[in-house]
């Protein structure tokens, strides 16, 4: 029975990891950029990366000093070793090349299985959008140029350009745009482009999963189905 409950529990932990969705911050404003990963419990700060503590205690005269000897005695063995000679090469036999008829068969039997291959990429990436979240906190742009002509062009296009970039993205995702997240305005009075961006991606872990169990099993099929039409001509 207690086999059974530590069974169960195993199973119950790992079903609770791959329902856990894997989150991928963004922000960016006043020049900072951060990028973290964060899973479960576990959170990774990949930027800005993390600053070294310095130790008072690393920097004592007897420490310093330790450190200057074992230096110095590094450097001193490193001078004393001698240069090996080097032994003359042997001259290996030279390879006899490969059959080439053999290697077009192969590059011939590959050519009928790359637009299955395209067509069963893109299968797997169809189901994508449900299983993909992105949420977009604050994405506010300032747009500005030397002068008031140039600031409204400028404008205009980095208007059209976001409109664009996030009809593309709820294709292949679900977005969730925040209560006055999405704001662009000209800025005529400095002429500085600015942006203030915090936006985060996500996904569980057990999508991630059955979308490449998904296409490895799709990949076997296609495979298998190639090999026997193949053996059959």
């Amino acid at each position: 029975m207690i086999v059974l409950y530590i069974l169960a529990a195993v199973i119950g932990v790992i079903a609770l990891l791959l329902f856990c969705r894997v989150y991928v911050s963004f922000s960016y404003g006043e020049g900072n950029l951060a990028l973290t990963v964060r899973y479960a419990l576990l959170r990774i700060r990949i930027l800005p990366a993390k600053e070294k503590k310095i130790k008072p205690g690393d920097y004592t005269f007897d420490k310093v000093a330790k450190r200057k000897l074992k230096q110095a005695k590094k450097e001193k063995e490193k001078s004393e070793k001698a240069p090996k000679k080097s032994k003359p090469k042997k001259k290996r036999a030279e390879k006899k090349p490969a059959d080439e008829s053999e290697k077009k068969e192969n590059k011939n039997a590959l050519i009928p299985m790359i637009p299955e291959l395209i067509k069963l990429v893109f299968d797997v990436l169809k189901r994508a959008p449900r299983k993909l979240r992105l949420e977009i906190n604050r994405l506010r742009l300032s747009v500005g140029a030397e002068n008031a002509a140039d600031t409204a062009i400028r404008y205009g296009a980095v208007t059209q350009a976001v409109g664009a970039a996030l009809t593309l993205a709820e294709e292949h995702a679900d977005v969730r745009v925040g209560k006055d997240a999405v704001m662009t305005v000209p800025n005529f009075l400095s002429g500085k482009t600015d942006a203030d961006i915090s936006v985060r991606l996500s996904v569980r872990v057990g999508s991630v999963l059955g979308l490449g169990l998904r296409f490895v099993f799709n990949f076997l099929q296609l495979f298998i189905k190639l090999k026997t039409t193949k053996n059959s001509d």
